[in-house]
């Protein structure tokens, strides 16, 4: 049994689906297909020009921003800092990474090859142990940003970087 959306909720897919109209060029048929998810909690947008998917968006029941293809510059270009304020992980230390919210939680992914890490949300990694990689003293993080991962064709990588860190 589906939820009921919430006014509030209602308004902004509306206000977006006015957007998406008013930016998307005349020439050619232009359809916006509006759904729940199945749990109720999430509401995919998607606008087709000519039977092509032109911009597929995916928010949550409160209106935040979970998912978007095609993604804006700034959206490709993850930001994150320690909460300790070091820019280096200290052995034997727990610290941890927060990322900045500039990128939907669905279209990052981040992992750390050698690292014990424990993710408590979309945006936050605890690492309890990071072990340097082979002929360094620096620990790998690994960070994609992803566009595509609902359509049916490969999901595409539109950012790949390799952060190697200092552990002292």
């Amino acid at each position: 049994m589906k939820k009921p959306i919430s006014f509030l909720l209602k308004s902004t897919y509306l206000f977006i689906l006015f957007l998406l109209l008013v930016t998307v060029e005349v020439s050619g048929q232009v359809n916006i297909h509006a759904d729940t998810s199945d749990f109720g909690n999430m509401m995919d947008i998607k606008t087709y020009r000519n039977k092509k998917l032109i911009n597929h968006v995916v928010k949550d029941s409160a209106g935040k921003l979970m998912y978007q293809a095609p993604l804006l510059p700034a959206q490709k270009v993850p930001a994150f800092k320690f909460i300790s304020g070091r820019t280096y992980y200290e052995k034997g230390k727990t610290d941890t990474i927060v990322f900045e919210h500039n990128i939907p939680q669905m279209n990052l992914n981040v992992y750390f090859p050698g690292g014990t890490v424990r993710r408590t949300n979309m945006y936050t990694y605890i690492i309890m142990e990071w072990r340097p990689q082979p002929g360094t003293q620096k620990g790998k993080m690994v960070i994609d940003v992803f566009e595509n991962v609902f359509e049916n064709e490969k999901s595409k990588r539109v950012n790949h970087k390799v952060v190697l860190m200092d552990i002292r």
